[in-house]
């Protein structure tokens, strides 16, 4: 047999073989998370948004945002919300195609206001891509008891 042959036959069984999915580790997916929850406990809404990729959608409950808006949005709260503490609860994680992860949490925080004190228990789903950029952002009211 000649080399082009057993280079043929070589390049068929790769291209025949199965490809293996990349295995995303949950818990790298959740410290990407827990930062972002950081950054925003620390009224760094900049940062926040620093994680995310050029074409990032947040969508809070109906209202659908860009990078930017989510920004203006975020910039907003912080002027509302003099602090947080917030703690978070997986709910769900799923591997997707091309080692993008999707993460659904359960976040339940006290904020302290300019107003005074607020509970609120959120919903919160993220879609973080294999650069570990976040790509997609979704938060609602979770359903209570």
């Amino acid at each position: 047999m000649t080399k082009i042959a057993k280079f043929t036959l070589l390049v068929l069984a790769l291209l025949a073989a199965p490809l293996q999915a990349a295995v995303v580790n949950p818990s790298e997916i959740q410290a990407i998370y827990r930062e972002w929850l950081q950054a925003y406990a620390e009224r760094r809404p900049a940062d926040a948004i620093a994680m995310t990729s050029d074409d990032f959608i947040m969508v809070n409950g109906q209202t659908l945002m860009d990078r930017v808006e989510a920004l203006a949005f975020q910039e907003g709260l912080a002027a509302f919300i003099l602090s947080r503490q917030c703690t978070d609860t997986l709910v769900a994680f799923k591997q997707l195609p091309q080692k993008n992860a999707l993460l659904l949490s359960r976040v339940d925080c006290l904020y302290q206001t300019v107003q005074g004190p607020l509970d609120a228990q959120l919903l919160e789903t993220i879609i973080v891509n294999s650069k570990g950029e976040i790509i997609y952002n979704h938060f609602s009211d979770a359903p209570t008891p």
